[in-house]
């Protein structure tokens, strides 16, 4: 039967199992005690309603005697066995009367420990109702009772009780610190239940901050001591929690192990779930991740033994014994439908608290899901009538509780099933309603979403303009939380390539697409798009950082350049679409919008085979590239035709030229004759998806490649660029890398001609050195923050990933993550004069990773420094020795860094030793181009 969960914030007396009747005085008869005590034990095998009569029978026998200590303690513990059973009103009722009777009593420290305790109820209570806020404050209330009686284990928890609201509100910065600052007082202390709550608390909150490494590592350490204490109902929520992380780090990446790792937690979880709530919960996330990952549940082994682990539950005995069906070859289907099978009778039980509400409207949300990818799956399984049962369930008990979130969340759900089913009107409906409730209680991570939702429904309906002021409302709804935006994929949301990505994506579809009765595009639409692509580009770098990366402050281009050309690529289902930026005389910029009709896969196609056979992802074997690559030198007298021979051996590379001037031909041919017509000089480009893995320089017109007719940048936007042109004083500069291999990195070549390339960096412009065993983190830390040089020259390995924590360069002694690199370049004396040129000549993007550039563009952008300029993979270092030499000469002579780099990579072509593109084509300036 259902075991009783210690209490949210119980004090000394009533740790075991959250009763206190220790605290009655003696005098009280005997009976009223043993009546307490035959309550919990009634509790504690599932007996809820004999539990309750016994309680009730002790309050009127205390109340008999007059004994306001007795008939406040019993309260608050009926108050707890109606909180868990989901019966708000009534524990509602119980706290209540219980506080009255504590505050009619003599003020000492029992009366005041038995307060603190009555309040933990209540916080817990208000949670339970959707009221984090109260529930804070009450938490704090209790917090400072515990303080004044000297309990350190009252205190403990009630700071923990407050981490879980300020989680709960998605404050998760404060959650974070006031959870460290536990988890280094509770260090050195002997292991307890409490110290295992705490570490898994900080771990959900690492997790919602991105820390994901971090989540795991202390997770890890919550879950050994739970199981060291056999503390059964600490064991599943933990298993839960890790379940979960892992889960989060398959977000960017196609992993078996880790998606094999999640399942099995969440197994574990089920097996040992002390009740029906957290096993519901689990099962629900196990059935969301087979249906988000069915390509990598296809490969799952053993799917029999998963099956009937996942679907246990020991109140439905013949639950423990799927059908027949399954006792031979398993598919993922099977388990889809096993879950589902377990979770329906299951959820329609739980209670009517804000946890049971989100598992319904969760529940709702992963059957639509597997109804869009699936259609026929469910038939004669669960319908949408049932479905919509689910939230429509939801959202009568959000009413009674008066959780107006919850509301929110589910009328949004409701609007989305009635979609599905074309439903427009009701759709559009429980949309407006869904989020006008959450607009008024400043929820704005649910309104976002179904300003969204109904941005979509009105343009289905023919409804333009509506239409686009809903999905204007989404975005600045997105934008207002930009400072906070781990709210946005809290536990009860989706990824955020799920639910915000999409949002940009159609809007820029919506202004993009000719009015039927109006015909192109106006220049307020074009405008209206290219700003959303630059949101789009801001969106995916603070969700890469899980933070806000950077302040922005708008910027037309005449006011950088006027010699400048901007270029937005946006790849839809359907087409390419490119907005082209042009100066003109009015001080405005002049949109053009052009369109080719190809689908999404041929453009990603083109991209995969020409940054293939350019180097991107050219050799199979990363730790072996820098081998194969000199080999290949050495056997042909001349390089470029060893790196074409190389290339030959590829089938997927042999077209690549044509690829190159396919994608020349659906994004620059159609502006050509306008940019002819421009005279500009620079292009900047701001790409989308696959296009950012790519070198523009190598694009192809049949004759030219676009590095011989343009400078060429890249940026996340202009929104994040500051249009200042370097000061030409004396260039000066920090040069540091690694031509030998170091003990710390066995896996990393040595790169022989980093000497010869910091040495022409010297004979170009001033520098300081670090080489070798002296380009330390710690010296590179103090050189950074007391050096005033305007550029930073890192000649070392490094890589670009989607995922922040293995975006990184090498020390001789450490690795240095993305944020690691930002905290050592910003240093304070670094405020008034920031690093104008940031360089990276040895670095690559990570393998497999589609959105790796999103790391250049994130280290671009966090690293405080005006440009980047780095490598998109890793290219003989000769020739990265030569190009860098040339890039100096040019620069200190007063080119600007885009004409710096053209010039550098055109004397590179020119030199038949170095003219294939893979020599050349992989240096990218990203930032600033002045």
């Amino acid at each position: 039967m259902v075991a009783l969960i210690c209490t949210v914030g119980v004090g000394k007396t009533l740790q075991a199992k959250g009763f206190d009747s220790s605290v009655a005085p003696q005098e009280v008869r005997v009976v009223a005690q043993t009546l307490e005590q035959e309550a919990q034990q009634l509790y504690e095998a599932g007996r809820v309603a004999e539990a309750i009569q016994r309680l009730e029978r002790a309050i009127a026998d205390y109340k008999i005697q007059g004994d306001s200590l007795g008939i406040a303690t019993a309260l608050r513990n009926l108050a707890l066995i109606h909180l868990k059973t989901g019966n708000l009103t009534e524990a509602d009722t119980a706290i209540t009367e219980s506080l009255q009777q504590v505050q009619t009593l003599e003020e000492n420290e029992e009366q005041t420990q038995l307060l603190a305790q009555i309040w933990d109820v209540q916080g817990q209570l208000q949670l339970a109702a959707g009221n984090a806020e109260g529930a804070l404050e009450v938490w704090k209330q209790a917090a400072d009772a515990y303080e004044r009686v000297g309990d350190i284990e009252g205190i403990t928890n009630s700071q923990i009780n407050q981490a879980i609201a300020w989680q709960t509100l998605g404050l998760y910065a404060q959650a974070k610190d006031r959870l460290e600052a536990l988890q280094e007082r509770l260090e050195g202390q002997p292991d307890t239940a409490l110290k295992a709550k705490a570490l898994k608390h900080l771990g959900d909150v690492l997790r919602a901050l991105g820390d994901l490494e971090g989540s795991q590592a202390v997770l890890a350490q919550s879950l050994a001591i739970a199981e060291t204490l056999e503390d059964k109902s600490a064991i599943a929520p933990i298993l839960l929690s890790s379940g979960n992380t892992t889960r989060a780090r398959l977000q960017h990446k196609f992993d078996p192990i880790l998606f094999q790792t999640a399942l099995n937690r969440y197994r574990q979880a089920v097996l040992s779930a002390p009740n029906p709530e957290l096993r519901v919960q689990t099962q629900l996330n196990a059935l969301s991740l087979l249906t988000d990952k069915p390509d990598l549940a296809e490969g799952l082994p053993d799917k029999q033994q998963l099956l009937l682990a996942l679907t246990y539950n020991p109140q439905a005995e013949a639950s423990n014994h799927p059908p027949g069906d399954f006792l031979g070859e398993v598919k993922t289907e099977d388990l889809v439908l096993a879950l589902i099978g377990q979770i329906k009778p299951q959820i329609e039980q739980l209670p009517a608290n804000r946890a049971g509400i989100y598992a319904r409207i969760n529940f709702a949300q992963t059957l639509l899901k597997i109804e869009e990818l699936q259609p026929n799956l469910l038939d004669g399984v669960i319908s949408q009538r049932q479905i919509a049962q689910f939230l429509a369930t939801g959202i009568q008990e959000a009413k009674q509780l008066g959780d107006r979130r919850s509301e929110a969340y589910a009328l949004g759900g409701l609007g989305k099933l009635y979609a599905q089913q074309q439903r427009w009107a009701e759709a559009r409906k429980a949309l407006e309603q869904g989020s006008a409730i959450a607009q008024s209680i400043n929820a704005t991570d649910i309104a976002y979403q179904w300003q969204g939702e109904l941005g979509k429904i009105l343009k289905q309906q023919g409804d333009r303009e509506a239409a686009k002021a809903a999905y204007s409302q989404s975005l600045s709804a997105l934008k207002s939380i930009r400072s906070d935006l781990a709210a946005v994929t809290s536990d009860a949301q989706f990824a955020f390539r799920e639910s915000v990505e999409p949002i940009y994506r159609e809007f820029v579809d919506l202004l993009l697409t000719p009015s039927p009765t109006m015909g192109e595009e106006t220049q307020e639409d074009l405008q209206r798009a290219r700003l959303a692509l630059e949101a789009l580009q801001l969106a995916e770098l603070d969700n890469f950082f899980r933070e806000a990366c950077t302040e922005t402050i708008p910027v037309q281009i005449d006011q950088v350049d006027t010699q400048t050309a901007v270029v937005y690529a946006a790849i839809l289902e359907d087409r390419l679409e490119v907005i082209l930026a042009l100066p003109s005389d009015d001080g405005k910029p002049r949109l053009k919008s052009y369109t080719t009709p190809v689908k999404k896969k041929e453009v990603e196609r083109a991209a995969f085979i020409l940054g293939r056979a350019l180097g991107v992802d050219l050799f199979r074997n990363r730790s072996s590239r820098s081998q194969i690559i000199e080999q290949t030198l050495e056997t042909y007298e001349n390089p470029s035709r060893g790196i074409v021979a190389v290339r030959a051996k590829d089938p997927d590379s042999a077209n690549w030229k044509s690829a190159a001037e396919q994608l020349y031909n659906w994004l620059i041919r159609p502006a050509e004759s306008d940019l002819n017509a421009s005279g500009v000089q620079t292009l900047v480009f701001v790409l989308d998806g696959a296009l950012r893995n790519i070198p523009m320089a190598a694009l192809k017109d049949g004759e030219q490649y676009l590095i011989e007719k343009y400078s060429l940048a890249l940026t996340p936007g202009l929104q994040l660029l500051d249009p200042k042109p370097l000061a030409r004083s004396e260039l000066r500069a920090i040069a540091a890398g690694l031509s030998k291999q170091s003990e710390s990195h066995p896996n990393f070549p040595p790169i022989p001609n980093v000497d010869a390339e910091l040495q022409q960096i010297q004979t170009a412009i001033s520098s300081e050195e670090l080489l070798n065993e002296t380009f330390t983190k710690a010296n590179f830390s103090k050189l950074a923050a007391s050096s005033t040089a305007p550029i930073v020259h890192l000649a070392t390995h490094g890589q670009f990933s989607s995922d922040a924590e293995k975006t990184f360069v090498l020390t001789w002694d450490e690795t240095l993550n993305a944020k690691e690199l930002k905290e050592l370049l910003q240093a304070d004396s670094r405020q008034k004069r920031p690093i104008e040129l940031l360089v990276l000549s040895a670095c690559e993007t990570a393998t497999g990773d589609e959105r790796a550039a999103l790391g250049l563009a994130g280290v671009a952008v966090r690293a405080g420094a005006r440009s980047t300029m780095a490598s998109l993979w890793k290219v003989s270092d000769r020739a990265t020795s030569e190009l860098m030499a040339h890039f100096y000469q040019e620069f200190n002579q007063g080119a600007t860094k885009a004409q710096a780099l053209q010039r550098a990579q055109l004397k590179l072509l020119q030199d038949e030793n170095f003219e294939d593109p893979y020599f050349w084509a992989a240096f990218v300036l990203v930032g600033n181009w002045l």
